[in-house]
């Protein structure tokens, strides 16, 4: 058995940008929805997303050996099973469903174990493009996995998304698995059963580990579909070279995919992806790229492609075709990277920047390393290419490309594009470990950016990174956010169950914070009020950034709970503990409640702002 990954950040979402600007310098272009600033800085950062969440949550729960309920206590033995459910509830066109579409989504919790076909899962596990999350569920704390573990047949697909499921519900999710020996780890189709329908195809994949597959990811848009996917803080690639793609896109139709914050390694092909021009626009931001011998390559696209590290290009198929960025045709943007692939022991030099087939485009601010005059990156691991062993890329001090990007992304990081009919957004104000993408470092003056994909951070004596939210293991809570009720916990009021969950917060030091509740979904029996949707729901209590202009708005949870503790000061080290963050949950134990939780901080010194990772909570009835 291989190990998971070791280069895993702590839990972390999705952050989106901030411009880390005084607030009258925010540019109030086409991007912008409304000319009101707190509107729009609602709406953009913790608003309306490409993650939404659904109005309402069903739970099931898979483990080895289990009876077969989908509960807790007896939870689904397979994944198999568990899908056979789903696909009825959610109307399945291709497995005889039910013709109901009820507005809900469902969350398969998988126990970490090994899931195969000696345990009963038959291959690929299907899944639809709207309406499900399949994740860990931490049944043991004790547990030596952290992750569920898909092995397959290396004949079939692991996970295959093949049909729509119920467009009027978000995007699938799947995240925090680990899937090997597959032919596609997970393949996203080119035409989904159901589809194509006025609502774009979503499917997440997010802090998964994928290896040891002909192909980890194939995504496919079939002509007259629109796709809008997300793939991010994931682990594909491998420690031995393979002879194929790591990430394959093809596109007939309009898509734009967003890749963030991906470690990719040691396959033949990298990122490869290929267009029909303006309407395939791969979104490629702040990934770390590495030993492959064709290493990011782009066909027929709008590309854009800032804050990478590409890096260490490697020929080991022994074919004379080695490159470190590949533009073949189309337009493009090219901002802020790192390519770095200087000749490889005993083998052909590559070819850090390819830019053929009539392409055209914009370049700002990249350190390619054939262009000799420009100083070298001063990597963790090294700048000298040592073959196929993979390396750490990140930053080391007193690198030259640490501060040296271009403020031209960093600064308009709130922005959006448009692909045919498809608004999409391009924040990048985030780094390759989900941190704050615009924070200056100690060597540095103000914040800027820096080249690459890493933005580099001084440690804190604690050795946490700056501008974070962490979730501190205990008892009854997970690295991924998943909280459940304390056991034996006797709550004042039954009709409104409240418990404590803790937020590791690091920032600027003695700096100010504020943790904003972002767009989430809740149980019906929580408000019926707020249409059991709460977007851009919540915004301050007692906020020490008044410049911001957005006032003491509070929204409660329900009649009896709400969010406490929502804002403060970080110590001299940089760190804070909000320890009473309550939420209220209903008594239902077959349903869940879910937000998303980002941190703005302040920092005295030079009155800049940063945005925090974005995490998701997920409060779980359940003892």
């Amino acid at each position: 058995m291989k190990p998971l990954s070791k280069h895993r950040p702590a839990a972390g979402w999705l952050a989106l940008g901030l411009l880390a600007l005084p607030l009258a310098t925010l540019p109030l272009g086409a991007a912008r929805r409304s000319p009101l600033v707190p509107t729009l800085l609602t709406h953009e950062l913790f608003g309306r997303w490409e993650d939404d969440a659904s109005s309402q949550s069903i739970e099931f729960f898979v483990a080895p050996g289990g009876g077969g309920a989908g509960t807790p206590n007896n939870p689904f033995g397979s994944i198999t099973q568990a899908l056979s459910l789903v696909s009825l509830i959610l109307d399945d066109p291709g497995a005889g469903g039910t013709g109901a579409t009820p507005p809900i989504r469902i969350t398969l919790n998988i126990a970490p174990a090994i899931y195969g076909s000696a345990t009963g899962e038959v291959f690929p596990l299907r899944l639809p493009a709207h309406g499900v999350s399949i994740e860990t569920w931490k049944n043991d704390p004790a547990a030596v996995r952290d992750r569920p573990w898909i092995v397959g047949t290396f004949l079939s697909n692991a996970i295959e998304v093949d049909w729509v499921g119920n467009p009027t519900q978000p995007a699938s999710v799947i995240q925090t698995l680990e899937i090997t020996n597959a032919n596609f780890g997970i393949r996203i189709a080119p035409g989904v059963l159901g589809a194509p329908t006025p609502t774009p195809i979503e499917v997440e994949v997010r802090q998964c580990f994928l290896h040891d597959c002909a192909t980890p990811l194939r995504i496919e848009t079939g002509g007259g579909f629109v796709t809008r996917h997300v793939i991010e803080d994931n682990d594909i690639g491998d420690d031995e070279p393979v002879q194929n793609f790591a990430v394959r896109e093809t596109c007939g139709g309009v898509a734009s995919t967003l890749y963030r914050s991906n470690r990719i390694q040691m396959y033949e092909e990298g990122v490869n992806v290929s267009g029909n021009g303006a309407t395939c626009a791969p979104r490629i931001f702040s990934n770390f790229v590495q030993r492959c011998e064709r290493t990011v390559t782009l066909t027929n696209c709008d590309s854009h492609v800032i804050n990478n590290t590409i890096a260490f290009a490697t020929d080991f198929t022994f074919v004379p075709q080695v490159s470190g960025v590949s533009i073949i045709g189309g337009t493009f943007e090219l901002d802020n990277n790192l390519l770095w692939c200087p000749l490889p022991p005993s083998q052909v030099p590559a070819i850090d920047l390819s830019i053929t087939g009539g392409a055209v485009g914009s370049q700002v601010a990249n350190r390619i390393e054939d262009v000799a005059a420009l100083p070298a990156p001063l990597l963790v691991g090294g700048d000298a290419h040592l073959g196929l062993l993979p390396t750490d890329l990140h930053l080391s001090p007193p690198s030259p490309l640490i501060g040296a990007g271009s403020l031209v992304e960093a600064g308009l990081a709130l922005r959006s594009l448009m692909v045919g009919p498809l608004l999409v957004r391009t924040d990048v104000s985030m780094d390759v470990d989900t941190d704050a993408r615009f924070y200056a470092s100690a060597s540095e003056g103000l914040p800027t950016v820096d080249i690459g994909g890493d933005e580099f951070h001084d440690l804190t004596p604690l050795g946490m990174p700056m501008v974070r939210i962490d979730y501190p293991v205990t008892p009854t809570q997970d690295r991924f956010g998943n909280v459940t009720a304390q056991p034996g916990l006797v709550f004042p009021n039954p009709s409104t169950r409240q418990w404590n969950a803790d937020l590791g917060l690091t920032g600027p030091s003695n700096g100010f914070w504020v943790l904003f509740l972002g767009y989430g979904f809740e149980d019906l029996a929580l408000d019926p009020a707020l249409g059991a949707m709460v977007e851009n729901g919540t915004i301050y209590q007692n906020t020490p950034l008044p410049q911001l202009g957005l006032g003491n708005a509070l929204i409660d949870l329900s009649p009896a709970g709400q969010i406490t503790a929502l804002s403060g000061t970080f110590d001299a080290l940089g760190a804070a503990t909000a320890a009473n963050v309550r939420f209220a949950i209903a008594p239902e134990a077959s349903q869940e409640a879910e937000w998303h939780l980002q941190m703005l901080t302040l920092d005295p010194a030079t009155g800049r702002l940063a945005v925090s990772n974005r995490v998701k909570m997920e409060l779980n009835e359940r003892p």
